[in-house]
C-alpha cells in the first residue's frame, strides 16, 4: 500500500496536467501512486497522461467516464481508484512544489500524527503574485474538532489530505452540484470524531489564470450558496441535533461576514456593480437557508439578515479603490482561527 495517493479530478487542460504530473514525478518521495478520474474531456488529456506516466515507473490508475462529469462526481470517482495511506488532493492546473512529499512526509512522521482525518496545507502561487497561508506557523501541528473552525480553509481543494480509509464510508452523490464535496468528507470525518490538522508547508503552487472569474448564473442556485447544504448532510452522519444547530449557525454567519461579500467584490472589480449585486442578492438568507433541514429561531434568523444587509451594503456603496486597501486587513481578520495570511506580490 503507497504512502500517499495523489488523487487528481481532472478535465481538459491537457497542457496543465502534464505540468502537474511532471511535478508528481520529479518528487524526491516515491512511495506514492497517481489516481486520475477523467469527467470526459473533449481533448487529448486521458491519452497523453497515459503515454507520458507509462515510461516514469510509477504506479497510476485512470478512470474516465464517457458522458460530462462534474466536480463533486469526478473527485468522488477519483477517491475510489486510491490505495494509498493517505489521498491528497490535487486539481489538474495546479503543481507540486519540488520535495513537497518528502517534506510533508517527514513533518508527519515528527508529529507521530496517527488520527489524522484531514490536514490542511499551504500554497503559493506559481507566477509570483502572492502566497496564501491558510495556515500560520504558530498553528502548525494544531488541530481542529469541529467542521465550523476549518471549513474556510477547505475551498481551495488542491493540497488538502484525508485518510483514505475514511472516504468510501461517506461516498454519496446527494451534494453533488455544491462544488464542496471536500467540505462534505471532512464534516463526515469531524462529526464522527476526527480531527482536522493544520501544517505551514507550502505543498502546492497554485495556477494562476483562473483569477478571472466569470459571473455566475444567478438563475439557479450558485455552488456557493449549496455549502451549508453539503456541510449539514456530513454532519448528519455523526453528532447530535443541538451540535449540527450550533455548527450550521457558525458556518452561515461566516458565510455572510467573509465569502459572499469577498465574492461580490471579486465579481464587481472584474464585471459591472450591478450584475454583482444581482448575483449577490441570490445569497441572501432565505434562498441558502431554505436548502436546509435544520431551523434556525428568529432572532438567529434576523442576525443573518443583519449581517447579509450590512455587506450587500458594504460591496454596493464602496469604491473598489478602498476595499482593496482594506482587504489585507480583512483577509487576517478571516483567517484569524488559523493564524494564517494573504500576502500580494507587486510585478
Amino acid at each position: 500500500m503507497p504512502f500517499f495517493s495523489i488523487v487528481i479530478p481532472q478535465y481538459n487542460r491537457s497542457s496543465k496536467l502534464l505540468r502537474l504530473l511532471k511535478s508528481v514525478c520529479e518528487q524526491n518521495f516515491r512511495d506514492i501512486e497517481i489516481c486520475i478520474s477523467d469527467g470526459g474531456s473533449s481533448d487529448d488529456s486521458i491519452a497523453r497522461a497515459h503515454d507520458f506516466l507509462s515510461v516514469r515507473g510509477v504506479d497510476f490508475t485512470i478512470c474516465r467516464t464517457e458522458r460530462r462529469a462534474y466536480y463533486d462526481e469526478n473527485i468522488r470517482n477519483a477517491f475510489r481508484l486510491a490505495k494509498g495511506k493517505y489521498s491528497l488532493v490535487m486539481g489538474n492546473d495546479d503543481i507540486l512544489m519540488p520535495n513537497a512529499l518528502e517534506s510533508l512526509y517527514l513533518w508527519m512522521k515528527r508529529h507521530s500524527l496517527d488520527d489524522i482525518g484531514v490536514l490542511v496545507t499551504n500554497f503559493s502561487h506559481i507566477d509570483g503574485s502572492g502566497f496564501t497561508m491558510r495556515v500560520g506557523r504558530s498553528m502548525n501541528g494544531a488541530s481542529a474538532k469541529r467542521i465550523s473552525s476549518c471549513f474556510r480553509n477547505l475551498s481551495f481543494v488542491s493540497g488538502l489530505i484525508f485518510l483514505t480509509s475514511e472516504l468510501e464510508k461517506y461516498s454519496t452523490d446527494s451534494v453533488d452540484g455544491s462544488e464542496m464535496y471536500q467540505m462534505y468528507l471532512a464534516s463526515c470525518i469531524l462529526s464522527n470524531g476526527g480531527l482536522c490538522y493544520f501544517t505551514s508547508l507550502v505543498l502546492v503552487g497554485k495556477d494562476g489564470d483562473d483569477l478571472h472569474q466569470a459571473l455566475p448564473d444567478s438563475s439557479k442556485p450558485l455552488p456557493m450558496s449549496l455549502i451549508p447544504y453539503a456541510i449539514e448532510r456530513g454532519l448528519t452522519q455523526g453528532g447530535v441535533k443541538c451540535e449540527r444547530t450550533a455548527e450550521l449557525r457558525s458556518v452561515l454567519f461566516q458565510l455572510f461576514i467573509f465569502i459572499y461579500p469577498y465574492w461580490a467584490y471579486v465579481w464587481s472589480s472584474q464585471h459591472s456593480r450591478w450584475n454583482s449585486i444581482r448575483v449577490y442578492s441570490t445569497l441572501n438568507p432565505y434562498r441558502v437557508c431554505e436548502q436546509l433541514s435544520t431551523r434556525f429561531s428568529p432572532i438567529v434568523v434576523c442576525s443573518f439578515w443583519v449581517v447579509y444587509l450590512v455587506g450587500i451594503t458594504t460591496v454596493s456603496l464602496t469604491p473598489n479603490r478602498i476595499i482593496n486597501k482594506l482587504l489585507p486587513i480583512a483577509h487576517r481578520i478571516a483567517k484569524y482561527r488559523t493564524r494564517g495570511h494573504v500576502i500580494y506580490f507587486k510585478k
